[in-house]
C-alpha cells in the first residue's frame, strides 16, 4: 500500500518533543474543519436554491492532515480527520488502511499525544467517538457494488415503502406519485445485475473491518485501563447490517464457506514454531508440549497467565498481556459478578439477572 505511506506520518516530530507541539488553535485546525464541510443536498433543492452546496475537499484534507502529523503535531483529532480523508478517497481499502494507522497511532504516542492526558480522556474519548458516526454515517451511504442504487440507505427505505404502501393501495399510489417507487422487488433486482463472485468479494472486504476496529480498540483500553467496551459501536452494527444485507444475495454453500475463513485454513498447515524468533521458540515448544496433555480448566487458566507474562516481557506496548491477564481474572468470577464489572448501569445489572436466575 505504498500510495498511503501511513508508516512516515508516525515517525516523530523532528524538535524537542517527539509528539511536536499543541496546534489546537494553528490556523490549520480551522483550514482542515473549512475542507471538510459537506451540505446535504436537499438543503439546495427547489425554487429556494440560491446557491452551490459546500462539496468537502478530502484530497486537501489529507495532504494537509499528513503534513500536519509528519511536520508539527502527533494529535489524535487531525489523526481521526486523516483516518476519514482515506475513507472518503479510497473507500473501503482507505478505511482499512486508516484504522491501521490509527491503531499504531495511540499505540506509540498515546502517553506523549495530543491533546495532552492533563486535559482529560474524555477530551480524546470524543474524538473517537465522532470518527465512529462520521465512519458509519458514510458505510450507510457507501455504494455497495460500485452501484449508487445500492446503499444501506436504499436498503431501510426499500424496506420502509414497502410497509408504507401495506397500510393501503390509496396510500401506495400517493407513495409512488410522491417519492416514486423503491420497492424491494426493485432492491433485489439491482442487485441481481450482479454476479455471486462480485457479491461475495465485498462480503469479504466488509469482513475484514471490524478486525481492524478491534486493533484501534485494543490499544485504547491497554492504556486507559477503562472497562472493555465498543467504541466504534456505530460502526460495528452498521459493518453488521451491510453484510446481513449482502447474506441475502448470497447461495447458502458460498454462505457457508464463509464462515471458515481459507486463511485460517491455511494458517493450520504451516509450521508457526518455524515463522518464531529464535528466543521464542523455546515458549512455543513448552506450550505445545503442555498442551498435548490432557487439558483441565485449571491448566487452561494458568497457561494464560505464563502467555501473558510471555508477552509483557517481549511485547511490553502490546494490548494482549493486558486482555489475557483480564480474562484470567474474569475466570474467577460469577456470572453476577462478571456483570457489575462490565456494566455500570446496576438497574440492567439487576435486570439480567433476574431473566438468569428466572
Amino acid at each position: 500500500m505504498n500510495k498511503f505511506e501511513t508508516d512516515t506520518l508516525l515517525l516523530p516530530v523532528i524538535g524537542e518533543s517527539p509528539a511536536g507541539d499543541d496546534i489546537e488553535y494553528d490556523p490549520v485546525y480551522s483550514e482542515i474543519r473549512e475542507a471538510r464541510q459537506n451540505d446535504p443536498d436537499y438543503m439546495f433543492q427547489g425554487e429556494w436554491a440560491v446557491s452551490e452546496p459546500r462539496r468537502a475537499d478530502w484530497r486537501k484534507v489529507r495532504k494537509l492532515c499528513e503534513v500536519t502529523l509528519r511536520n508539527k503535531s502527533k494529535d489524535l483529532q487531525i489523526s481521526c480527520w486523516y483516518v476519514e480523508s482515506l475513507t472518503h478517497l479510497y473507500a473501503l481499502e482507505g478505511m482499512r488502511c486508516g484504522l491501521e494507522y490509527l491503531a499504531k497511532f495511540i499505540s506509540q504516542y498515546w502517553t506523549a499525544c495530543w491533546p495532552s492526558q492533563e486535559e482529560g480522556l474524555e477530551i480524546r474519548y470524543s474524538k473517537l467517538v465522532r470518527l465512529d458516526i462520521d465512519l458509519s454515517e458514510y458505510l450507510k451511504a457507501y455504494p455497495l457494488l460500485d452501484d449508487k442504487e445500492i446503499t444501506l440507505s436504499k436498503w431501510y427505505k426499500a424496506l420502509s415503502f414497502e410497509h408504507g404502501t401495506s397500510l393501503s393501495e390509496d396510500g401506495k399510489e400517493k407513495l409512488i406519485e410522491s417519492e416514486g417507487e423503491h420497492s424491494v422487488e426493485s432492491f433485489k433486482k439491482s442487485v441481481g445485475k450482479y454476479n455471486t463472485r462480485k457479491i461475495n468479494e465485498l462480503f469479504i472486504q466488509f469482513s475484514d473491518l471490524p478486525d481492524k476496529i478491534d486493533e484501534v480498540e485494543s490499544f485504547y483500553f491497554f492504556h486507559t485501563h477503562e472497562n472493555i467496551h465498543h467504541i466504534f459501536a456505530k460502526t460495528r452494527s452498521t459493518i453488521s447490517e451491510i453484510i446481513e444485507l449482502l447474506s441475502r444475495f448470497l447461495p447458502q454453500d458460498v454462505q457457508d464457506n464463509n464462515a471458515v475463513s481459507p486463511l485460517l485454513v491455511e494458517l493450520k498447515s504451516w509450521d508457526t514454531s518455524k515463522m518464531l524468533p529464535a528466543e521464542q521458540q523455546e515458549f512455543y515448544a513448552a506450550l505445545t508440549h503442555s498442551t498435548d496433555k490432557e487439558m483441565t480448566r485449571e491448566k487452561a487458566v494458568e497457561q494464560l497467565e505464563k502467555i501473558a507474562i510471555f508477552f509483557r516481557q517481549s511485547e511490553p506496548t502490546s494490548p494482549v498481556p493486558y486482555l489475557l491477564e483480564r480474562a484470567v481474572r474474569w475466570s474467577t468470577m460469577t456470572m453476577s459478578e462478571w456483570l457489575e464489572e462490565l456494566l455500570k448501569d446496576n438497574d440492567s445489572v439487576e435486570q439480567i439477572n433476574r431473566v438468569l436466575k428466572g
